[in-house]
């Protein structure tokens, strides 16, 4: 659970979200990006750490993207491999996850082909 209360406005633009359908079909414009995987991702009770979130990693030149499980995540991660020829190589990105679905997203990493880990 996120320990820091919503805030009064919405911050579910801070994080990408692409249709179901496409889960990398926009590749993003910062050179990396932080991937929170957690339930809670676009909850509003995690609004404020969501754009606490966004803020830090635009800071650091990078960009949010939000996914709720790790079926989710492994479906952008392939998108992203997949696209990747395309666009001049993968972008890097940093994983955020809870202990519920970190297991199933390094087992996803692993069957990429581990270069990710």
């Amino acid at each position: 659970m996120c320990p820091i209360p919503p805030p009064k406005s919405t911050a579910a633009a801070l994080c990408a979200r692409p249709a179901p359908e496409a889960p990398a079909a926009v590749q993003p414009a910062a050179p990396w990006q932080l991937v929170w995987c957690c339930e809670l991702s676009f909850k509003q009770e995690s609004e404020r750490f969501r754009a606490q979130l966004a803020a830090a990693a635009s800071a650091a030149g990078g960009s949010l993207f939000c996914v709720k499980k790790a079926k989710r995540f492994a479906a952008w991660l392939a998108a992203r491999r997949a696209s990747a020829p395309a666009t001049g190589g993968a972008v890097p990105y940093v994983l955020l996850t809870d202990w519920r679905e970190a297991k199933p997203c390094m087992y996803t990493m692993l069957e990429e082909d581990g270069h990710d880990l």
